[in-house]
């Protein structure tokens, strides 16, 4: 058995993947490094998502550490979309108007948030910074581009199953749990900020 997509802290058997808790970490120091101090969490199916909400876990301990606030948070039930990330971004802004960066589950969330924030006349990332995950080509595609987090879904996939092969084949594994990382993509969605608000 090979478990895929996510670091195991007791993995069953054989896992291929990488630490969300950690990829949580690292955006909330992305943003913190530049600045940003009230930086929240948007994401959907919490309750169902567990990838994302060891994402959101990793992202609340490193704001806390940092001596940051670590409450901004929406999350919806509802499947994700773009045009739910605009309402995700309308809803944290009426929430809390103070927030000056967002962390979003994906990049279409990411995606609709951008627009929402384009069509209040919100300056991107002086006002807004935005960050999605997955790397998608849209946030690549998008004016702005959108700052993400790259990960080596199809890489995963072929390493699970050339393990599985190994076992099947009855050779001994050197390695049973193997970390592919994570990688944050900056573009223009998240600057540096020139001046604390």
């Amino acid at each position: 058995m090979v478990e895929f997509m996510d670091l195991a802290e007791e993995p069953i058997d054989m896992n291929v993947g990488f630490s969300h808790r950690a990829v949580g970490a690292a955006v909330a120091a992305h943003f913190a490094e530049r600045g940003y101090r009230h930086i929240a969490y948007a994401g959907t199916l919490a309750a169902r998502d567990r990838r994302s909400a060891r994402r959101a876990e990793g992202f609340r301990v490193e704001l806390a550490a940092r001596g940051l606030p670590d409450h901004y948070e929406l999350c919806s039930e509802e499947p994700f979309s773009i045009g739910l990330g605009g309402r995700l971004l309308a809803q944290l802004l009426e929430r809390y108007p103070q927030v000056q960066a967002v962390f979003f589950a994906n990049d279409d969330l990411a995606t609709g948030a951008l627009f929402e924030a384009q069509r209040r006349g919100l300056r991107v990332p002086e006002e807004i910074a935005l960050m999605g995950f997955n790397d998608t080509e849209t946030a690549a595609a998008v004016r702005l581009a959108i700052s993400s987090v790259a990960v080596d879904r199809h890489g995963m996939g072929r390493r699970a199953a050339a393990l599985l092969l190994e076992r099947l084949a009855g050779r001994e594994l050197p390695q049973r749990v193997i970390d592919t990382g994570f990688e944050i993509v900056v573009r223009a969605s998240t600057g540096t900020l020139l001046q604390a608000l």
